[in-house]
């Protein structure tokens, strides 16, 4: 017995259209190899600055420059929520490696997240805020 395909439900008929943006692209080995190295450098770099106590967008950035990554290539944004008031402590961060990798996560007082994947449909690292 085959699965059937679920229904589309109360999804409105463009909501695959509409967020098509945020499937992210495919990566190449030599891709792959580029941003997991990156991922290897990063990690410890944050996990220095979250010891220290300083999870500031500016603190991530430096540490982001300090191991030499561009600064078009790379950025680091507070935390935002229209859920939670003021928002977390810590920052998002992005580098952009090889031709498409991008190295994404967070730093907040509880641990860093390092992630490597391919870019939005529409190029960015990170997805925008929204809502």
């Amino acid at each position: 017995m085959s699965a059937r395909p679920m229904p589309p439900g109360d999804m409105p008929p463009n909501y695959g259209d509409n967020n098509a943006w945020k499937r992210r692209l495919e990566l190449t080995p030599a891709d792959r190899r580029a941003g997991e190295d990156a991922a290897r450098r990063v990690r410890p770099a944050l996990e220095r600055l979250r010891k220290a106590g300083d999870i500031s967008p500016e603190a991530v950035r430096k540490a982001l420059e300090g191991l030499g990554f561009p600064g078009d290539r790379m950025g680091a944004q507070p935390f935002r929520s229209v859920l939670v008031s003021p928002p977390p402590a810590g920052a998002v961060y992005y580098v952009r490696v090889g031709e498409i990798a991008c190295v994404t996560g967070s730093v907040r007082p509880e641990g860093v997240l390092v992630e490597v994947g391919g870019p939005t449909g529409e190029g960015t690292c990170l997805e925008p805020f929204s809502h």
